[in-house]
């Protein structure tokens, strides 16, 4: 099962734990389920996650600052990782776990970022923003 990220999203200066919203079916991963901007699992086993954040822009706070991506299994962090200074792009190393039918994943980034330059971020839609996983 698999879903990218429909539309640029915001994350601005100070903001913590916003969920990625918007999403749809990923190529490839006829049968998604994705219910409350959450990929919904539908057996029960061990899977292997891959998650990737596209930005529009390189992440590059004046003053420091960091972007932070968060994978959750049913609300729970399961791997964590930031931005790099300079980089658009980040993926997650793939992610091992073990699931029950229904549970859920999703993606939230903080921006902590603030005063006096306070830095935002826009996380861009498309394929290259994606959460899927394979039976491990």
């Amino acid at each position: 099962m698999g879903m990218n990220k429909v539309g640029d999203q915001p994350i601005s200066a100070g903001a913590s734990d916003r969920k990625l919203t918007g999403w749809t079916e990923r190529s490839g991963f006829t049968g998604s389920v994705i219910a409350n901007d959450e990929l919904v699992v539908g057996d029960s086993g061990p899977i292997a996650v891959q998650c990737r954040i596209q930005l529009t822009a390189d992440w590059s706070p004046q003053f420091g600052g960091l972007l932070t991506v968060r994978l959750l299994h049913n609300g729970s962090e399961v791997r964590t990782a930031n931005f790099a200074n300079g980089t658009a792009a980040l993926a997650l190393p793939s992610t091992t776990i073990a699931v029950q039918a229904g549970d859920r994943l999703s993606v939230v980034l903080t921006n902590s970022t603030a005063n006096p330059v306070p830095h935002d971020a826009t996380v861009q839609g498309g394929s290259n923003t994606y959460l899927y996983f394979d039976a491990a």
